[in-house]
């Protein structure tokens, strides 16, 4: 089922192409003018809103400990069961280069996982982490990087050399890959993995309201909402949507080349973020707003979810 899915998303992704190459109002859809304007975060606000997303997750922690892992992974098998246990072997090796979240749906496939994981990593995950990393993190370097250009400094002409914005998206796109890396390593057990997703799940709903509070203190009404306006929310939801289309079935076949070619096959999902990473900056930094980096986001997520469950 999985792969008639990839195959119908890899039309789509040739067929929107076609479009897109064809038609220069497509293009000009997908490219908006830049809209972004100076945000008020200074750095203690960017302390504050770190420290706040710690603090739920040490909460979620304290009300949902995480059971014993029982679950024993050994690559020792008897001789009469060689081919059995390099298959064992084989199906270990690629658990460690697998998203944990993807462990659990393999392992677990009832509806209740899907559905757990759907919202905590398909839908709330992504909200949060463009709040933080696009919405705040880029948001402070851009208005940084805006403040320095028309600085009469000897750092001037380095800045005029980057179109307006690349620095900060760059910037942010590799630190929301390192942040993304994880360590070739035997997964846990999926009792575990379903306790640090429930984790999670519940930080993010504590956390949200918290950010959206500090975001209504500090973001001056003015100035215009930076995650969604009215005006254009219908516009950057197509946007978002549009990005997606285009990037789903490259940014898949980048993973594979990268597991493929990388020694440390650990390292192909943060390589693989950094273009994610630098598509999702480049929607915030052009609209000004989030809605278009936070649904090219979720429907990443919720995509790779969704073909995990149907494999």
């Amino acid at each position: 089922m999985a792969e008639q899915v990839f195959v119908g998303l890899a039309v789509a992704t040739i067929a929107w192409w076609v479009v897109i190459i064809s038609s220069s109002r497509v293009r000009k859809a997908l490219w908006p003018r830049y809209r972004f304007r100076p945000l008020p975060w200074r750095l203690s606000d960017i302390v504050l809103v770190w420290l706040l997303f710690l603090l739920s997750m040490a909460v979620s922690g304290v009300f949902f400990p995480l059971p014993s892992d029982s679950v024993k992974r050994t690559d020792i098998a008897p001789e009469s069961f060689s081919l059995q246990a390099n298959s064992d072997c084989q199906r270990q090796e690629e658990a460690k280069n697998a998203h944990w979240v993807l462990v659990l749906i393999q392992d677990d496939r009832s509806l209740g996982t899907l559905l757990l994981c759907l919202v905590g990593t398909g839908i709330l995950a992504p909200i949060v982490e463009e709040i933080l990393f696009r919405g705040f993190l880029q948001g402070w370097c851009h208005t940084l990087e805006l403040r320095a250009r028309p600085h009469p400094s000897k750092t001037a002409g380095v800045w005029h050399r980057f179109p307006v914005g690349a620095m900060s998206v760059g910037l942010i796109a590799l630190v929301f890959a390192m942040v993304h890396y994880r360590p070739h390593a035997t997964p846990p057990s999926a009792d575990v993995i379903r306790v640090l997703v429930i984790r999670q799940t519940i930080s993010y709903v504590m956390y949200i309201p918290a950010l959206l509070f500090v975001v209504m203190v500090k973001h001056c009404p003015r100035r215009g909402s930076f995650i969604h306006g009215r005006k254009w929310f219908w516009p950057d939801l197509a946007l978002g949507a549009g990005w997606f289309l285009a990037a789903i079935v490259p940014l898949y076949l980048l993973q594979a080349i990268m597991k493929t070619v990388l020694s440390l096959q650990g390292l192909a999902d943060p390589c693989t973020m950094i273009p994610v990473g630098a598509i999702l900056g480049t929607l915030f930094a052009r609209t000004g707003r989030l809605t278009a980096s936070i649904v090219f986001h979720v429907l990443l997520n919720v995509t790779s979810v969704t073909l995990a469950f149907l494999i």
